[in-house]
């Protein structure tokens, strides 16, 4: 059989089930969505980004903070990943080894957190497509960028400080209130990065589910990621270690991007307009 025949067959046969499952009620309307945002793509760009910009922020970042405050930062986002300090060796050599310092500069510094600009951006990008919004045109995408992402390290540093002040609290308390302060920052965020283009009740979907969904990566990174990195950097090194977290974050863009895809559907639903109307949540409507 020729192989043209072969991926016209193919093609075809992907085209019909692809035609059947969007179809089905709700199913069919959500794959449709993923589709239309490009999930798989968005969530590559995005981890890729993250990886490429942020790490290097991070690491340069540290060479400019005392010796305390580098370790400090190395271990949170060691913990945030999943990883103990014995099994992200590599980040750590990186971030308190010293090295950083003599090789760093204000140039660096600067060079660094104008990459970084590039995952916020992309962030942007992916929840304009998600709500539908005309983009390109916008102006003051970059200034928002840029502020959500200064705002977004003091976030991380402020998570930092609630998380040694939350140990002498009630479990249950600690936990609601780490929730809440993790959906208030990614309702603004949302709110902001989109230049406020979009309603607070639209956006709240969308961040509820973003909130439960990285928190599930976050606990599941624990027994996930001590595994499969020292996996990898057996097999590979330092580089092991840097595709491993490269996963990771892939895998976290990808929250990000189905949940700003289920969040937007809901947002459409006659049930979340009549709630929101009744909670009087900010921009709430009914049709």
């Amino acid at each position: 059989m020729p192989a043209s025949t072969t991926r016209e067959r193919a093609v075809a046969w992907a085209t019909l089930w692809r035609q059947r499952v969007e179809r089905l009620p709700v199913i069919g309307t959500i794959i449709t969505e993923w589709y239309r945002i490009e999930v798989v793509d968005r969530s590559m760009a995005i981890g890729a980004q993250a990886l490429l910009a942020v790490l290097p922020m991070l690491v340069v970042l540290a060479a400019f903070l005392p010796h305390d405050a580098a370790t400090t930062l190395y271990l949170e986002v060691s913990d945030l990943v999943g990883l103990k300090p014995s099994d992200s060796q590599p980040l750590g050599a990186l971030m308190t080894g010293g090295e950083g310092s003599e090789n760093a500069g204000w140039i660096g510094l600067l060079i660094a957190l104008v990459s970084a600009t590039s995952f916020a951006r992309a962030l942007q990008r992916m929840y304009a497509r998600a709500f539908a919004l005309p983009w390109e045109a916008r102006r003051g995408k970059l200034r928002a960028s840029t502020i959500w992402l200064f705002t977004w390290i003091g976030f991380l540093a402020f998570l930092a400080w609630w998380g040694h002040l939350s140990g002498d609290l009630p479990l249950v308390t600690g936990i609601v209130v780490s929730v809440v302060l993790e959906l208030g920052f990614w309702w603004w965020s949302l709110h902001y990065l989109l230049l406020g283009d979009c309603s607070w009740s639209d956006l709240l979907p969308t961040a509820l589910l973003a909130t439960v969904a990285i928190a599930v990566v976050v606990r599941s990174s624990d027994l996930v990621m001590p595994v499969y990195a020292r996996s990898m950097t057996g097999q590979y090194g330092a580089f092991g270690f840097i595709l491993a977290l490269a996963t990771w974050m892939v895998a976290m863009a990808g929250v990000l991007v189905l949940t700003a895809a289920a969040g937007a559907l809901i947002t459409q639903t006659p049930f979340w307009q009549t709630l929101a109307v009744r909670l009087g949540i900010p921009g709430a409507h009914t049709d």
